[in-house]
């Protein structure tokens, strides 16, 4: 069998700004995921109008997420990043797609939560301030942050 050795890419670590990445957010990530708002999720606390609340409001940031690292793949100076973040870019415009169906099997009407992704209709002002974080950290931060 006639393999290609320069197409393989030996994995080993992550690349150092995903690493960074990964050290900034290790101590909140355990509150996060199995904090409260998670724990209501998991038990099915939160009621149907509450579950469609939170995934109508969220829905604009999943729109955008994609955007967000396209940003930084301007910012990434090696191959191997690079195409992480290509492929990264393809699976959360998946999310995005999923998302809607999600919101659909709760009940919310699919151009909604378009509407909402688009600027038809404002997010809540705590989305809003999220959303606009993350675009100022992937325009003006560096790749790590």
């Amino acid at each position: 069998m006639n393999m290609n050795t320069n197409a393989v890419h030996k994995i080993s670590s992550h690349p150092r700004w995903v690493a960074t990445m990964y050290e900034f957010v290790a101590p909140h990530w355990d509150s996060l995921v199995n904090g409260p708002w998670a724990e209501s999720i998991a038990s099915t606390r939160l009621s149907v109008q509450e579950m469609q609340g939170w995934i109508l409001q969220i829905y604009p940031f999943i729109y955008d997420f994609p955007k967000f690292l396209a940003e930084a793949l301007i910012k990434v100076e090696d191959d191997f990043s690079r195409t992480f973040l290509i492929e990264n870019i393809r699976i959360e415009k998946a999310h995005a797609e999923h998302w809607l169906w999600m919101g659909e099997g709760f009940g919310l009407d699919r151009q909604q939560m378009l509407d909402l992704a688009e600027g038809g209709t404002p997010p809540l002002r705590d989305v809003q301030s999220l959303t606009d974080w993350v675009w100022r950290v992937n325009t003006k931060g560096s790749l790590a942050e």
